[in-house]
């Protein structure tokens, strides 16, 4: 109706740049970009002064990963209207896709300096998630340790605006004596049929309720669905959350929380950007978004030993927390009725189906090598990726794999993004599945494990590529796993081409997954850990006498 609405204006009057800006600005919300941009653009014709609309087609060209094209536009709206906002979004800029290692290390270099040249400008910023509104979310796919960046970008965000550090009043009011539950409150904005969801509505639904409260913080129109219900009905409160940083931090203080668990800090500005407050005695993280917040009053970061290296301490600004598991209650999933066949992917029988259905920006350069030598060595091999979110993703993807392995690029196949059964039948089609070095799978390993596909993983030294690793060492199944990028290529290869073997690894995976999946033991894990962590508080004595079992 507001299009048409809009439509109707600019019949009336062909020459109102405002129809047509705000009409951008629908389409924006609605994720149809391109005519987002057309309209966008026609005001600009009419109106070429305006900041807004700049700043605005900066957004979008920052979302398709257009970066040169989106600096430009930030640039602008900065000649135009100084934006204190958007001269910290323009020095944070990310690439999606990383063109090369050196273009890793020069854009690593260039935000050290842009850092420091805003610390000098004495900026003041009231309202962050709104005048800024994107978190360092794309460093974490750099495959370095990301804890100095984030300490150094958290530290300028509290310099520009000190009210983050913002402390409840109600912090100290009451705490649990033994007879009385823990009141945890859980946060994220993806508590849906997201890898979030999906990796923690078990959690949600299986911590004690003799010893716990739990309440989900929602936000007000956020996406709902069939498992965003069923999660809602499994906590004991729901409170929505109005997407403004001040009103909605003092909403989860006045509820008194003995802890606040963030199940992911990275991924949503507003939930970045309260995570600077004090709003519980204990505030925790696990690896929703597996790298470190670099935030000081995010107490402990919730890995697993399975998951880490002896010297990960040094990788985390928080304490770093190693259950015995990986704490995730995972319900297992389940292959679709109607299986689609490689036909229906249009992918020829004869090849060796090598699939890595990872989001694009996933791909390291590191990974190319890897990549264009197995397809060297498997003149049978095709490998499958799905589509990035925009066109542009895949665009530049593509390009990257045309300079880095010209000779066998014509080998890789870009599907359209899946409905949920038709990837699922893709992971059972593939001969192997590909888990990319420096950011590897999570929910995509459970999936795989759980129809009993072999999967191959090259861990690093963080947490983000060594989340394969530690299911299979949960299974006991070491097999799949290489130490260099030459082993990688050789398991993928005899996975391939070595059937007997291959159903010899599927077997192991299908007699050892079940300990994946629907594990108490995880959630009882977590509940320790909330205990003790409660114990800890400084000058709380509270607790004590109840002994932890």
């Amino acid at each position: 109706e507001a299009i048409a609405c809009h439509n109707r204006v600019i019949e009336l009057d062909p020459d109102f740049a405002e129809a047509y800006s705000n009409l951008g600005a629908i389409f924006k919300k609605q994720g149809i970009t391109e005519r987002a941009l057309t309209n966008l653009r026609k005001s600009l014709v009419l109106k070429p002064d305006n900041a807004e609309v700049h700043k605005t087609i900066g957004i979008i060209l920052e979302e398709q990963g257009k970066r040169d094209e989106a600096l430009f536009s930030y640039q602008e709206s900065l000649r135009l209207k100084p934006d204190p906002g958007i001269e910290i979004k323009t020095a944070l800029l990310h690439p999606i896709i990383n063109k090369s290692l050196k273009s890793i290390s020069q854009y690593r270099k260039d935000l050290f300096n842009h850092i420091e040249s805003l610390k000098q400008k004495n900026l003041n910023i009231e309202d962050p998630p709104g005048q800024v509104g994107s978190t360092n979310f794309y460093l974490a796919y750099h495959g370095l340790n990301e804890k100095e960046i984030q300490e150094k970008v958290a530290s300028l965000y509290m310099d520009v605006c000190p009210d983050l550090l913002w402390t409840s009043d109600n912090l100290n009011e009451k705490q649990p004596q033994s007879y009385e539950k823990i009141k945890i409150g859980i946060i994220s904005h993806y508590l849906t049929n997201h890898t979030i969801g999906q990796l923690n509505h078990g959690i949600i639904k299986h911590l004690s309720r003799e010893r716990f409260h739990v309440t989900l913080f929602r936000f007000i129109g956020e996406k709902e669905d069939s498992k965003s219900e069923v999660i809602n009905s499994d906590a004991d409160e729901v409170v929505e959350l109005p997407r403004k940083l001040k009103p909605a931090r003092q909403i989860i203080a006045e509820h008194s929380l003995n802890i606040l668990f963030y199940l992911d800090i990275g991924m949503d500005p507003l939930t970045y950007f309260m995570a600077f407050s004090r709003l519980a005695p204990v505030q925790c993280t696990t690896w929703g978004h597996p790298i470190t917040t670099g935030i000081p009053n995010i107490d402990y970061f919730i890995s697993s030993k399975m998951a880490e290296v002896p010297e990960a301490e040094e990788h985390y600004s928080e304490q770093l927390i190693l259950p015995d598991r990986l704490t995730t209650y995972y319900y297992r999933p389940q292959l679709p009725e109607n299986q689609r066949s490689r036909e229906y992917f249009g992918i020829s029988e004869n090849y060796n189906l090598y699939v890595c259905p990872q989001t694009l920006f996933k791909f390291h350069p590191d990974f190319d090598v890897i990549l264009g030598d197995l397809l060297r060595k498997d003149q049978k091999g095709l490998l499958v990726l799905t589509e990035g979110k925009h066109a542009a993703w895949t665009e530049m993807l593509q390009d990257r794999f045309s300079g880095t392995f010209p000779d066998v690029s014509d080998r890789v196949k870009f599907l359209p993004r899946l409905p949920r059964d038709d990837y699922m039948s893709l992971l059972n089609i593939a001969d192997v599945l590909l888990d990319p070095p420096h950011y590897g799978g999570g929910n995509t390993s459970l999936e795989a494990f759980a129809f009993g596909i072999p999967l191959v993983t090259l861990p690093g030294d963080f947490l983000r590529s060594r989340l394969t690793l530690a299911l299979y060492r949960q299974m006991d199944i070491m097999d799949c796993v290489a130490y260099d990028a030459q082993t990688y290529i050789e398991i993928a290869y005899r996975l391939a081409n070595d059937a007997a073997w291959r159903s010899e690894i599927a077997d192991k995976i299908n007699s050892k997954a079940d300990c994946l999946f629907e594990d108490i033991e995880t959630v009882h894990e977590l509940e320790r850990f909330f205990e003790t962590a409660i114990q800890k508080i400084p000058n709380n004595n509270l607790l004590l006498e109840k002994q932890l079992t």
